[in-house]
């Protein structure tokens, strides 16, 4: 026989926490951005969001893990670096914001190759908008091999590239 949960706390607690990060995640600083947005990218809309408490502040671009992990959810938990960096998270192709945007047909094969030219002109976009000559890239899980790849093929648009939860090629299955 299946036991019954009472699920009122959850919801009760899931409320309370959601204004509790609603509050966390508020930036009042004058010099602040706060942005969040579809930008077109390799031909579609991705989902882009960029925060920081100064936007003369070192840019960090995260390129989330997956397949289809977008990071965004972290963002309470990264608060505390924006009074030092502007922290960009996105979407990448087929996760997300941009996957319920565009949906499997549109946003097309996904490979290393896409989703790294997809993140270097985020980059280029990114340098634009805020006027920054270069960001700062990090890379985790499989968002590691897309910065690795981004950085090798565009080391001008990068300070420096960061991994965590590094993956690598197999060595055994080189192409």
């Amino acid at each position: 026989m299946m036991s019954k949960k009472n699920i009122l706390p959850d919801l009760l607690l899931r409320k309370r926490n959601r204004r509790k990060n609603a509050r966390l995640l508020q930036v009042h600083t004058p010099n602040r951005i706060v942005e969040s947005r579809y930008v077109k990218i390799g031909g579609i809309d991705q989902w882009v969001t960029i925060r920081g408490e100064d936007y003369h502040n070192p840019v960090l671009l995260f390129i989330h893990g997956g397949p289809a992990s977008p990071y965004s959810i972290f963002s309470p938990l990264l608060r505390s670096w924006e009074k030092h960096f502007i922290i960009v998270q996105w979407d990448q192709r087929g996760a997300g914001k941009t996957f319920t945007r565009n949906g499997k047909d549109v946003s097309g094969t996904i490979t290393f190759d896409r989703l790294a030219q997809d993140g270097i002109e985020l980059a280029e976009y990114l340098c634009n908008k805020l006027r920054h000559r270069k960001v700062i890239l990090i890379g985790s899980s499989v968002g590691s091999l897309i910065g690795i790849m981004m950085a090798k093929q565009r080391p001008d648009l990068f300070y420096a590239y960061v991994g965590t939860d590094q993956n690598a090629p197999d060595p055994q299955h080189q192409t």
